[in-house]
């Protein structure tokens, strides 16, 4: 038991505000995904309206036919721009998902250390199986090799 009480207050505190920070950091990038749908719909809604919008007869037909082109104009380059922002919301979280979140320098050295044992022993395992792979190769073309050389030739 640590004999200070007040140091593990401190880490606790700190544990809570870290695991309060990535909660916060994932529902702020769900909800920035969330209104960049909402938006590239909005647009091509309007722009889907702009292209089917009635022309009346009324009316000057030249005017509201070039209202509707510009409208649709305007709101595919919006669409487009919104589609690249979702594209670097959908990077970004493929990036925290790959590599996770970004650590402070001493945070989670057990949990890297122990990543570095598994990971050895995984080397380790694979040559050890290359080799016995190898030696099982080697007796193969031995015994192939004897065979043909102790076999009569006709």
């Amino acid at each position: 038991m640590d004999p200070n009480p007040k140091k593990n207050e401190n880490c606790a505190r700190k544990l809570r505000q870290k695991s309060q920070q990535n909660k916060a950091n994932h529902s702020m990038l769900l909800d920035r995904h969330n209104r960049a749908i909402a938006q590239i719909l909005s647009h091509f809604r309007n722009m889907v309206m702009a292209a089917t919008a009635p022309i009346s007869e009324s009316g000057n037909v030249l005017e509201l036919a070039a209202l509707n082109r510009m409208t649709m104009e305007t709101e595919c380059a919006a669409l487009i721009s919104e589609i690249q922002g979702l594209l670097a919301i959908t990077r970004e979280m493929k990036a925290l998902w790959i590599r996770g979140p970004l650590r402070q320098p001493g945070e989670n050295d057990s949990r890297e250390a122990e990543l570095d044992k598994r990971a050895a022993e995984v080397v380790r395992l694979y040559d050890q199986a290359l080799e016995m792979r190898e030696a099982a190769v080697r007796r193969e073309n031995a015994a192939r090799a004897g065979g043909e050389l102790s076999s009569p030739r006709p």
